[in-house]
């Protein structure tokens, strides 16, 4: 199963991210998913800079995510999202791997579409044109994307980013609303994993369905946690020069460090953040995907 970290800061830090050799002090091999760092088929890390949306990712060609650098030391950014990614549609290569952007936009999920070849068709039939030349990858997540930002025609200039969060929540809500239409067309049953980490540079959300996600809002001078790791992926972030006034927020699959301050998102919600001080969270839909 893939992992998810979403960041959101009042001012641009810098952030590294590397997958650590061994346990850190403090965590128990008990703790970890393994006592080596775990396999993965990809990983990839989204950011803005200058305005617009960047990201490096790489594909891992022998199912182990080996020499994760530190590139993002030298980057500064009030958003960042990163995806560990443990391929279940699609095969392993770059353009399957996570997060994916178009525009301001990124967008990572943990989670698989059940039964996507049944879905995929409705899907692309849905999409328009301009938004199916932009998928280079057979993954459900990939599409997925697109036919969220297919519902945001209308309510600004989607690919400079400039929708109205509200509106981008709304956009949400009708991209349930289609999947599951889409789900009952093609009679199926089972039920779909849809976590995802969507951002605009601005603004970030993040959706629970049918798998946990948990954030800690860090508001001035209450947190000297610089350093979030994840025992599943032996992933380590940390904050370069953090400043105590910088307020953050931060969103994950699982909790990453040891605060009793971490809180999960209620099942089939939507977790929308501008700030340390304006998270909202709302329901997305209640029947099931």
């Amino acid at each position: 199963m893939s992992r998810l970290f979403g960041l959101l800061c009042e001012e641009p830090v810098n952030l590294s991210c590397k997958q650590v050799s061994k346990l850190p002090t403090g965590i128990n091999v008990e703790d970890a998913a393994a006592d080596i760092p775990p396999e993965a088929d990809g990983w990839g890390i989204g950011f803005y800079r200058n305005q617009g949306s960047f990201l490096f990712k790489k594909a891992s060609r022998n199912s182990r995510v080996q020499r994760i650098t530190n590139i993002t030391e030298v980057v500064s950014s009030r958003v960042f999202i990163s995806h560990l990614r443990k391929a279940t549609v699609g095969e392993r290569k770059e353009a399957n791997t996570h997060p994916f952007r178009w525009g301001n936009w990124l967008f990572a999920h943990l989670g698989t579409i059940s039964r996507f070849r049944k879905i995929r068709p409705r899907i692309l039939r849905t999409l328009p044109p301009a938004y199916k030349k932009q998928i280079h990858g057979n993954t459900d997540s990939e599409h997925l994307f697109y036919l969220y930002l297919s519902m945001l025609r209308g309510e600004g200039g989607i690919k400079k980013g400039q929708i109205p969060l509200a509106a981008a929540v709304e956009g949400l809500k009708n991209f349930g609303r289609i999947l599951e239409e889409f789900r009952r067309d093609a009679e199926i049953q089972e039920i779909s994993v849809l976590n995802f980490l969507i951002s605009n540079g601005t603004y970030l959300l993040a959706l629970r369905c049918e798998h946990p996600l948990y954030y800690v809002s860090y508001e001035e001078g209450t947190t000297e946690e610089t350093r979030f790791f994840s025992p599943t992926t032996w992933l380590e972030y940390e904050i370069v020069q953090y400043s105590p006034s910088n307020k953050m927020v931060v969103v994950a699959s699982e909790k990453l460090t040891a605060s009793s301050n971490w809180r999960e998102v209620p099942e089939k919600h939507i977790l929308a953040i501008e700030s340390a001080q304006e998270i909202n969270i709302t329901p997305w839909l209640t029947d099931k995907v």
